[in-house]
């Protein structure tokens, strides 16, 4: 979803390189490192990096080199080690598309590894981004599952709803209106007086709209 983008901001970095000259074995490790990662060499491309971050700890490519284990470690499902780097990657110097990518991927890990606080704060810069923002969508939903997830459903009915207004045709809008057909959150959720509209619902696949009622969902 995002390794396009981050490929051409690499490969663009690398071109540079050459350009000026700089054939250094930091240079060369890197370039490897990266070509890996193009081809879908994963584990060759970990080790790579992991060999730069152990041989130049001072690396003028520390940024990318975290970034990269990150996506790694994300792909893999391992969430606590795609933390570590991502934050890393963050606190150095990466471009702003870069940036975005990174602060949503260290939100997810953080929701998949149960620290619903955490990706709260890390996605809501995304969030304050509005429609122009390209992880807006994702980072909404996800904080509207995490306000779920902290039983905190004043928060989950204004996130959730506001994304099921914003995003009728969304990939999560199944997801985002399930809360209404659960018994343990409909409840509270409707308390708020929060609903997703006719519209939504319109727009919502029948037979999914057919499972919800028989789960007690229905339309507002």
């Amino acid at each position: 979803m995002y390794g396009a983008g981050l490929l051409v901001w690499l490969y663009v970095g690398l071109l540079g390189s050459q350009a000026a000259g700089r054939t250094s074995e930091e240079e060369a490790l890197y370039m490897i490192a990266v070509q890996a990662y193009q081809d879908g060499l994963w584990e060759l491309a970990r080790d790579q990096l992991q060999r730069y971050l152990a041989t130049y700890p001072r690396g003028a490519r520390l940024a990318e080199v975290h970034y990269l284990l990150g996506d790694y470690f994300y792909r893999k499902g391992e969430y606590p080690r795609a933390a570590e780097h991502m934050r890393e990657a963050l606190q150095r110097t990466l471009s702003e598309t870069l940036r975005d990518d990174a602060r949503y991927v260290l939100g997810r890990s953080q929701f998949e590894s149960g620290r619903y606080q955490d990706a709260l704060r890390t996605l809501q810069p995304l969030i304050q981004q509005g429609r122009s923002g390209r992880w807006y969508e994702a980072a909404l939903y996800r904080t509207g599952e995490a306000f779920l997830h902290l039983h905190d459903f004043a928060g989950a009915a204004r996130t959730l709803g506001q994304f099921v207004e914003q995003f009728p045709s969304s990939e999560y809008l199944e997801y985002a209106l399930y809360p209404w057909a659960t018994p343990d959150s409909k409840g509270m959720l409707q308390s708020r007086r929060c609903r997703p509209s006719n519209a939504s619902c319109s727009s919502f696949p029948t037979a999914h709209c057919g499972a919800r009622q028989s789960m007690g969902w229905r339309r507002p």
